[in-house]
């Protein structure tokens, strides 16, 4: 998913939830935020102390994608959450929707929650895993030979022209990233497109049919390379999505439920569906959709919006970046312990090390 769905959705699924404005933005970049915490810093304070970042997520060109221990540590626990079925590893690293193990991860969290400083961004972080299973579901965090996709295959359906286009564009853009000595983009086959991006990406998770599952709009299929028949995997992002927003919401719920002198009245979901439903089928970029979560917002059309909500920030990862830059400035280095990047990277170590070396084992998943 992107940052219409991991900021802004999350954000109104929790207001719908009940949680105050306060609570659901602290939520909200915490989910948004671990597809940007991509690079190891390192920050000094002269008085004494060190602060080093947790990396949740790396970018689609960086070489750390193809060294295995970052896929196991990253791409793994922060986005492509196991299903734990099959008869081997790579069997039981595929990612699935709603899984078991997705939802021990969720109560195991909403637990610990209630007994750390940290809980409002260790739900945030468990939001954003939780709402990529809906749309990674198929495909793991490793590189796999599950992972790979019959190019050709691929076929996009009820597609209006200008989402062709973009997607048209997407291919486009990403061949001359990665191949910028290749002059002219028409004179080859779309074929390449698919297959580059798998040889590029070296079978990671969903890399092999590019952006695809991320938006919440398109109905897709396509076949997988290790399937010798002639099955078609059929992908409707718009239920899967929808599907995604009614149970985070429900897990939301459960959270206000814990939150003392926080908790609203929960808005219904079943009234408000047609509005979600609206959003996530409307053919749009990134920008666009945001635009309709925030109008949604502000509107009052999904729970009764304050002026807080009216004024909802532009999601900005830099706010959280300053906050850690400005360690080394601190006069008392421990300041830093109430702020909410440190927040972030306190729950980011838990939810890491609860699903390699706590959840995942006990399934007989051994990873690092």
């Amino acid at each position: 998913m992107k940052l219409d769905m991991h900021y802004y959705g999350v954000y109104a699924l929790a207001r719908m939830a009940g949680m105050n404005s306060s609570a659901a933005k602290v939520i909200a970049y915490a989910s948004q935020y671990v597809d940007d915490a991509v690079s190891v810093e390192e920050r000094i304070n002269p008085v004494g102390g060190r602060l080093e970042s947790e990396v949740t997520a790396h970018h689609a060109g960086q070489i750390q994608n193809l060294n295995t221990a970052a896929q196991r540590k990253v791409w793994v626990p922060f986005h492509f959450m196991p299903g734990g079925k099959g008869e081997n590893l790579m069997e039981w690293l595929v990612c699935e929707k709603d899984g078991t193990l997705v939802r021990e991860m969720l109560d195991h969290h909403l637990e610990v929650a209630r007994t750390v400083d940290f809980g409002l961004e260790l739900i945030g972080i468990a939001a954003h895993v939780y709402a990529d299973t809906f749309s990674h579901w198929g495909f793991s965090g490793v590189s796999s030979p599950l992972n790979a996709v019959d190019a050709p295959s691929i076929n996009v359906i009820r597609a209006t022209p200008g989402t062709r286009n973009y997607l048209k564009e997407k291919e486009k853009s990403f061949f001359r990233k990665y191949n910028p000595w290749t002059p002219v983009w028409e004179d080859i086959q779309e074929i390449v497109a698919g297959t580059f991006a798998e040889e590029v990406t070296s079978a990671l998770g969903h890399g092999a049919v590019l952006t695809y599952p991320d938006l919440p709009y398109l109905n897709w299929s396509f076949r997988y390379d290790y399937n010798d028949s002639d099955k078609r995997e059929r992908r409707s992002n718009p239920g899967d999505f929808s599907e995604g927003c009614e149970k985070l919401y429900h897990f939301f719920c459960r959270f206000s439920e814990r939150l003392k002198g926080r908790e609203q009245p929960h808005m219904d979901f079943e009234e408000r569906r047609g509005v979600i439903q609206g959003i996530l089928e409307t053919q749009t970029g990134t920008a666009e959709r945001c635009e309709l979560w925030v109008n949604a917002i502000s509107s009052g059309e999904l729970f009764a919006s304050t002026n807080m909500d009216r004024e909802l920030p532009e999601y900005d990862a830099k706010r959280w970046d300053r906050q850690r830059d400005g360690f080394e400035f601190l006069k008392n280095p421990s300041n830093i312990t109430g702020k909410q990047v440190f927040h972030f990277y306190q729950a980011a170590a838990l939810h890491r090390f609860y699903l390699l070396r706590e959840l995942l084992p006990e399934k007989g998943i051994i990873l690092t």
